[in-house]
């Protein structure tokens, strides 16, 4: 997702560039980049950091938004269209914000009668351009989604020059500030409901974006159902895993030990949980199900099964069950 971000930042930089020829030279190796695998947030950030000197346009990131919509995107577009009013649909987008862009910027908080979306500012992360692309995106968000339109009270920029192009693109009241930059909304107003209300869609679209949820989880609970999606792309390595919850694997790995648990330990949790639900809920033969799990080999499924429960997998079917592993706290 940070892929597509990177190419609107750089679709914006090229047409800069046309209009300004001196920037040809300079955009070069950016236009013929096509990533759209999930890449490092210093290399998806670099366009959105050259589009304000390129375009000499302040707030060039929110004149750009919505060409097209993050939302296009099946799994952030679905979990944010889906929720069941805009109240949800902004607590959906700020929560799985990370899906987008691997950073924790973007919060939501009550005040009052009124809802914030907080950007935490930091030039040297995340550029006020792609802020200013996010908080128009989320303008149109409470516009144009819902049965009626809802208009922001204001949105505060940490910024200097260039209020009055903020607030022609924006479309409402903007004011400088010195402290992190925000918008407020009306909290009343967002229990309006979404035109693309669909409560079984959003609950599975949610889930499909667990390994990305902001929400105050530990550490072990996140990685636990990245572990889990992983296990659905047949990639179990620590690197696959910490690539979906944005961090590097040492990171990932000090997390764990810090809650006392370990990596492979995480894995045997999901796969004896797993495997005991796939044979008890399916007809799937238990080489079928050791392949599934992620073993190389029937022989290790079986070796770590009797460990588990105390019998083999074909005794636990004919069965009905035994005694179930204590969860992992």
């Amino acid at each position: 997702m940070l892929a597509f971000c990177y190419l609107i930042a750089n679709r914006a930089l090229t047409q800069s560039a046309r209009e300004s020829p001196a920037g040809d030279s300079a955009l070069v190796l950016l236009s013929h980049t096509p990533p759209w695998q999930r890449m490092s947030v210093d290399r998806g950030m670099t366009p959105w950091r050259r589009l304000a000197r390129e375009s000499q346009r302040p707030a060039v990131g929110a004149d750009i938004a919505g060409h097209p919509p993050l939302t296009v995107d099946q799994r952030f577009g679905a979990t944010v269209s889906s929720a069941p009013n805009l109240h949800g649909a902004l607590y959906a987008f700020c929560r799985y914000f990370r899906y987008v862009c691997d950073v924790d910027h973007l919060r939501i908080e009550e005040d009052g009668d009124e809802t914030v979306i907080v950007w935490r500012d930091d030039a040297d992360i995340a550029p006020h351009t792609f802020r200013d692309f996010v908080f128009s995106e989320l303008c149109q968000l409470v516009r144009r989604h819902g049965y009626v339109p809802v208009q922001p009270c204001s949105v505060e920029l940490r910024v200097v020059n260039g209020v009055a192009d903020y607030r022609e693109k924006l479309g409402c009241p903007v004011q400088s500030t010195r402290m992190d930059s925000c918008i407020r909304l009306p909290t009343q107003d967002l229990v309006t409901p979404m035109l693309s209300s669909n409560p079984n869609l959003h609950t599975s679209a949610r889930a499909r974006l667990a390994p990305f949820d902001v929400s105050p989880v530990d550490i072990t609970t996140r990685a636990k159902n990245a572990v889990e999606l992983a296990m659905d792309t047949g990639d179990l390595r620590i690197e696959a895993v910490a690539q979906l919850l944005g961090m590097r694997p040492r990171t990932l790995q000090k997390g764990l030990a810090e809650m006392g648990a370990s990596y492979s330990e995480l894995v045997a949790e999901v796969r004896r949980y797993r495997a005991a639900d796939l044979l008890l809920q399916t007809d799937l033969s238990v080489s079928a199900i050791a392949h599934h799990l992620g073993y190389q080999n029937p022989a290790g499924f079986y070796r770590s099964f009797i460990t588990w429960f105390g019998c083999s997998p074909r005794e636990f079917r004919r069965q009905g069950g035994c005694a179930l592993p204590t969860p992992l706290n």
